[in-house]
Order: structure tokens, then C-alpha cells, then sequence
């Protein structure tokens, strides 16, 4: 059952037009009402004025003399020209809010320049102050503006809570505050990627403060659940927003038929598992909203959702969210804020990354490229836009809503999922929680709060780095050592895709919205434009790869591979194998780096063919020693589901698993991975309502979780 659709009394009440001065009021002095109305607010807002003000004063003398152009004598000076330009900046705002309707993103770069012009003004009106043109007064702008962000951020000024204080407020003013509700709504919060182990240590140590207060407070419990294989979002989030997962047998996998590459975060395969696996009643968002999600879950609103961005783009720059967002950032501060921590962050994550190859910090892997810049999007701009997104719609009163913070699953799988890096960003993370759930506690409909994750992650060197070759070039390897198989052709798709699937969302969005902004980045992205959506990274030359017809294609999700042959139409047997390819899976199955390999027979059914023995999945029986021994209680249940899927490889690979040191061998560039078996990677996390029952059975799947939710609210919903 999903949670309950608004009643007939949850409505908006007219929204009434208000004089476009009256607006523009709105928008310059909004932001001080309400830091004036928080708690101590009178105290705080003066606060932030002393310092704010004492900080840009202090920038500019300082910098006056070096900067060309530029002549502030006096400390009082430069007081007077940041008052007089505070004053023409509150004003101006607004108006490049409303150039942001029509030019979207566009419209930023006179955020740049707004404060360049009001210093010039307000220096034209200050005795002694001298500011020689646009020039000198665009860089007096940006120092003051990154000192500004700079000492701030040391003293903890941030601007966040009073921005989405603000949205709250213009929300409920602009549309009329929603009748009572007769039922609660829920929000659910996915920290992507985190593990239960990973959880309890971020709570012990305070890494997570707000989490382990809920938890600490008894008003919510923390539950364990098991992801099955293949452990990784597309199948855990089908289960769970969809109540179905079948015939997801991997992150990316191939279809022979159609000679394809599927790879999950492609908005349009996205939206194909999505029609083919929802539409029932299982749905868990019916008539509320999905963020930063594979699958909408029935959803009737979107944000960055990939499986709707082909069919039901999400107007991004152009919509409601749109403009709430342009509202923080509009403001120059918050622009150069956030292109500082940009920035900052990706110098961050060069520091990190030159620190661990210093201090010869192992597993470690290359953290150079495009990482990051995906990782600066992941943690700041996607953290915003999602921010943002759920706020409103808390605001509007949705019945549920499920945002997914990608934020620590993306540094995880380059730096590990406990090392201090990732740790770090949990904090972030848990900032972010705290802001939703606060938001939450002050909407117009109550909210119930779920946190929650959809898999964890496993660490250990990559498969490249144990052996010295990848698997599809030990694949090609061993085949070239059967007779007659000289000629065979392998493709490899093996690359690190899910983190580009965020940013290519973000640009999908932006490139299918109207307007300046859509044209273009239309025209700009027009070589890397796939179907409609944008596809950056290493999946084009994947797809081209897997689309030249060659006569076996290798995939890797994680520490999890599926291997076709092309040439053998259906579901190769393991007969048919050896009769191609003789002695190929006993090879593959005794390689280094290799757990086991699952393969069909004609005779005996599934088999698990391991370094010493076999599993015959049929009836459990193992000759020899058992493969799946290291992998616990869980693996053979597993491993008999996916193999009864249509589209599972004709050769399943999972790689060794140490137990004593937890680790596995990525067959992606990652030494934080998760899609097989072995490790964290299958325990993630449910934190629920402590009221709330799911049941006395251990939650196995992403389809039991999205039960047992479903029951827990139609519980809680009865009894009020």
C-alpha cells in the first residue's frame, strides 16, 4: 500500500497574484525576515552583519593597494563603499532573479558582475574611495566576494539554513499554506552506497551526530537488511520503488538479440526496466516525488530522475525548482561560495590523492581525470539541486517523497568506504539529513522520516592491479589458448560509468529544457547527445564496442561480471561452451583473482565452478570444496535467482573473497565496489520509526524492504 493520496481537504487555496513590486520586496527582504524569525534570530541576523560587513571591509582595504585601479585609503572608506553596495546589491537581486526565468543559467553571469557594479557605484558616492572602471571593479568584487566565502567558512556563518529557511517561507506565502492533512507523508532519505558496519562506526564516532541522536532518542531504530546480488542501485531501487526487481542481472549487461549494451543509468534503459518492471500496485511514490533516482517508483513528479528524463524530461531550468534554486544563487555571494568550494574541492581531492600515493596508502587506484570534477558535482551541486527539490515539495505537501544522496558513494568507490575521506563526506552528508528532516518538522503536512541505503561497498585492489590484466583481456587470454580460437574478438565493457551517470542526468535536464539555456547546451553537447540525453564519459565507446558484433562481450559491475557468447544464440550451457571453447570455464574458474563462475548445464542444471570444487545449485550438493564457502549463508539463494533470470550472462563471475580481511577485487577501476558477493557490499541499512513493525522475518531484497515499508505505513496510517 502506498502512502495515502492527498484528501480533497490537502489542497492549495488560490494562489493570489501579487504586484510585481510586491515581489520584488519579497525577494530583497525575504531573506532577513526570516533569519530574524529563527530562534535568536535578532541576535544571529546582527551577527552576521557585524561580521559580514567587518569581513568585506577588512578584504577591501587590504587588497586596495595591490589590486590595479583600486584606491581605498582609509578603513572607513572601504566601509562605506560595501555599505552603499549591500544596499544596491539587495535591490538588484531581484531583478536578475526574474532575467533567470527567461535566460536560466545564463542569467548567473550577471550575478558575477553584480557586485562589481554596485561597488562602483557606491565608490562614485564615498568620499575618498576610488574605483577606476569595470575592470578594477570586477576584481575588487571577486576578492571581497572569496574573502567573504573564506573567513565565513572558518567561522561557520554558512548561509544554507537561512536560504532554505527563506524558500520554506516564500513557498507557503506564494501558494497558500495546504489544509490538514489526514494522514502523514513519508520522507525517504538514501545515503547511497553506505554500509550498516560503515553507519555504526560514523555514529560511534561522531561522525553523524544528527543520525545517532535520532537513533539515541528513541524515536527511530536501526534495521539490517540484505541486498541480494547483483548488489548496486538499479536492482536494489526496483525492488524497493517498484516492489519488483526481476531481470536485473547486473549494472550493465547484453542483450544478444538486439546487440546491445543495457547500462542502468541510461536515462532510456532507465525508463525501459522502469515500464517494464512498474505500473502496479507495489509502487511505493504514487502521487509523490522522486530526486536523484534511477526509477521514479510511480512518482508524479520527477527531478533528476534517469528513468523519466527521456520520456518526461524534468524542466530543471525551467520549472518551479528551478527558480528556488536561482534564488540561492543569484545572490553573488552564493555564487562565488559555491564556485569557491568547487573549486576547493576539487584542489581537495588532488591533495587527498597526491597524500595517498605519498604516504603509499594500498589498495589505492588513479583519482585523476574527470573524478574530481564529478565528485565536486556530486557533493555540491547535485547536493543543492536535490536540497532544493525536496524542500519544496515538502512545502506543497507531497504524500512521499525519496531523494538518493550520491554524495558518499561517489568518493567511496575511489578512496574507500572507511578511509577518511569517505568518512568526511558522511558528515556532509549527515549535515544534509538534518536540514531535510528540520524542513520536514516544519511543513504544512507532518512527515514520518526513513533513512536509509540501498547497498553497501566492499574494498580491496582491483582486479587489474591483483593479476596484472583485466577480465576481458584474461578472458581474450585463455581463449586464445584453445584451438581454433585464435580469430575470437572480445569486448570489454569495464570502465567506471555510474559516477558520470549523475552528472549526464544534470545535463540531460539542462539540455531538454526551454529556452537560451536549452538551445545552448544543445549546441554544445550536440557530439555526446545520445537518444536525447547526454552521455559524457567512457559508455559511448562501450556501447560502440559491444555494437561491433564481436563474438564475446565481458561486463563488470563491480566485483560481479557477466560474460556473453555472442555466436551461441539464448543462454549458452555449459556444453555448448566447451564444445566452442573447450575447457574455458574450468581455466577462467582456477585464475587468480577468481571466486567462482556460475554456468548453466544442459545435464546437471546450475553449476558454481570454483578453484577446487563445484556447487550444483539445483539441490545445494558440492563436490570438492565449496566455492561458495567464503561467501555466507545467503550466496547459494542468491545465486539460484539470478541465474533463473532471462537475461543473466551465459558465464557469471564473482571475484575471491577474503573473509579475514573483508576484501574483494573490483573488475571496474574501483577499490570501493559493490555488485557481487563478498564484504559489505550486501548490508545495507533501514532507519525506521520505532513504532513502526517489519515483521519478525530477516529482509532479504530490495522487494522485501519495499513490503515491509509499505505495511509499516498502512499500519501507522490506521492508528493515526
Amino acid at each position: 500500500m502506498q502512502p495515502e493520496a492527498p484528501h480533497p481537504r490537502f489542497r492549495r487555496r488560490p494562489e493570489i497574484r501579487r504586484p510585481v513590486l510586491a515581489r520584488i520586496k519579497d525577494l530583497a527582504l525575504g531573506p532577513i525576515r526570516v533569519t530574524l524569525a529563527y530562534p535568536g534570530g535578532v541576535r544571529r541576523f546582527g551577527q552576521r552583519v557585524l561580521v559580514i560587513t567587518a569581513v568585506d571591509t577588512s578584504v577591501l582595504w587590504l587588497l586596495a593597494a595591490p589590486l590595479p585601479g583600486v584606491d581605498v585609503p582609509a578603513w572607513p572608506s572601504a566601509f562605506g563603499v560595501i555599505l552603499v553596495a549591500a544596499l544596491i546589491s539587495v535591490f538588484v537581486r531581484p531583478v536578475i532573479l526574474f532575467a533567470a526565468a527567461r535566460f536560466g543559467v545564463l542569467a548567473f553571469v550577471l550575478t558575477i558582475g553584480l557586485n562589481a557594479v554596485a561597488l562602483l557605484a557606491a565608490a562614485e558616492v564615498v568620499p575618498g574611495a576610488q574605483i577606476a572602471g569595470v575592470g578594477p571593479a570586477l576584481l575588487a568584487a571577486l576578492a571581497v566576494a572569496i574573502g567573504n566565502t573564506v573567513v565565513t567558512w572558518l567561522l561557520s556563518l554558512n548561509g544554507d539554513d537561512s536560504f532554505y529557511g527563506y524558500l520554506r517561507e516564500r513557498l507557503a506565502r506564494d501558494e497558500g499554506r495546504l489544509d490538514e492533512a489526514t494522514t502523514p507523508g513519508i520522507l525517504f532519505i538514501q545515503v547511497d552506497g553506505l554500509a550498516t558496519p560503515v553507519l555504526e562506526s560514523a555514529v560511534r564516532t561522531g561522525r553523524m551526530p544528527f543520525v545517532a541522536a535520532l537513533l539515541r532518542s528513541g524515536s527511530h531504530r536501526l534495521v539490517e537488511w540484505r541486498c541480494q546480488v547483483p548488489s548496486m542501485t538499479s536492482a536494489s531501487q526496483a525492488g524497493i520503488l517498484l516492489g519488483n526487481d526481476d531481470d536485473i542481472p547486473a549494472f550493465r549487461w547484453y542483450e544478444k538479440e538486439a546487440g546491445r549494451l543495457v547500462v542502468s543509468n541510461n536515462p532510456a534503459d532507465a525508463a525501459e526496466m522502469e515500464r517494464r518492471l512498474g505500473g502496479t500496485s507495489a509502487e511505493l511514490l504514487t502521487g509523490g516525488t522522486s530526486v536523484s533516482n534511477l526509477f521514479s517508483g510511480g512518482a508524479a513528479r520527477s527531478v533528476l530522475t534517469a528513468s523519466t528524463l527521456d520520456v518526461s524530461p524534468d524542466l530543471l531550468f525551467g520549472n518551479r525548482a528551478a527558480s528556488e534554486f536561482y534564488t540561492y544563487l543569484v545572490d553573488p555571494y552564493s555564487v562565488v561560495r559555491g564556485v569557491v568550494m568547487t573549486v576547493g574541492m576539487i584542489f581537495q581531492e588532488w591533495y587527498q590523492a597526491r597524500r595517498e600515493r605519498a604516504r603509499d596508502i594500498r589498495p589505492r587506484m588513479h583519482r585523476g581525470g574527470l573524478f574530481p570534477v564529478l565528485r565536486a558535482v556530486s557533493s555540491i551541486l547535485l547536493r543543492d539541486l536535490a536540497t532544493s527539490a525536496v524542500i519544496e515539495d515538502l512545502q506543497r505537501g507531497a504524500p512521499s517523497i525519496y531523494v538518493d544522496l550520491l554524495n558518499y558513494d561517489e568518493i567511496a568507490h575511489h578512496a574507500a568506504p572507511e578511509r577518511g575521506e569517505a568518512m568526511r563526506e558522511l558528515e556532509a552528508v549527515d549535515r544534509q539529513i538534518r536540514t531535510l528532516v528540520r524542513a520536514a518538522r516544519t511543513a504544512p503536512r507532518s512527515y514520518r522520516v526513513v533513512i536509509l541505503s540501498d547497498h553497501g561497498q566492499s574494498v580491496g585492489p582491483t582486479f587489474r592491479d591483483r593479476t596484472g590484466v583485466g577480465l576481458d583481456q584474461l578472458v581474450a587470454q585463455l581463449m586464445a589458448g584453445t584451438p581454433g580460437d585464435d580469430t575470437t574478438t572480445v569486448a570489454g565493457a569495464m570502465a567506471d560509468v555510474e559516477g558520470y551517470g549523475r552528472l549526464n542526468a544534470l545535463l540531460t535536464s539542462v539540455v531538454q529544457s526551454a529556452g537560451v539555456t536549452g538551445r545552448t547546451a544543445r549546441r554544445a553537447l550536440r557530439p555526446r547527445i545520445r537518444a536525447g540525453s547526454v552521455e559524457l564519459g567512457p559508455a559511448t565507446a562501450d556501447r560502440a564496442r559491444a555494437g561491433s558484433a564481436p563474438d564475446v562481450v565481458v561486463c563488470a559491475s563491480g566485483n560481479l561480471a557477466l560474460v556473453f557468447f555472442t555466436e551461441i544464440p539464448g543462454r549458452a550451457t555449459l556444453e555448448e561452451i566447451d564444445v566452442e571453447h573447450p575447457g574455458l570455464v574450468a581455466r577462467l574458474a582456477t585464475s587468480p583473482g577468481i571466486g567462482f563462475v556460475l554456468v548453466r548445464s544442459a545435464e546437471s542444471g546450475p553449476l558454481v565452478v570454483g578453484r577446487d570444487g563445484v556447487c550444483a545449485l539445483a539441490d545445494g550438493s558440492v563436490t570438492g570444496a565449496d566455492p561458495l564457502a567464503p561467501f555466507g549463508d545467503g550466496a547459494v539463494g542468491d545465486l539460484r535467482r539470478l541465474d533463473a533470470m532471462s537475461r543473466v550472462g551465459d558465464l557469471v563471475v564473482n571475484s575471491e573473497f577474503d573473509p579475514a580481511t573483508g576484501e574483494v577485487f573490483s573488475f571496474e577501476p574501483l577499490i570501493g565496489c559493490h555488485g557481487g558477493l563478498g564484504g559489505s557490499q550486501t548490508r545495507p541499512f533501514l532507519i525506521v520509526p520505532s513504532a513502526w513493525d517489519l515483521g519478525d522475518e530477516p529482509l532479504v531484497g530490495g522487494v522485501a524492504v519495499n513490503r515491509a515499508l509499505r505495511a509499516a505505513i498502512a499500519a501507522a496510517s490506521v492508528s493515526g
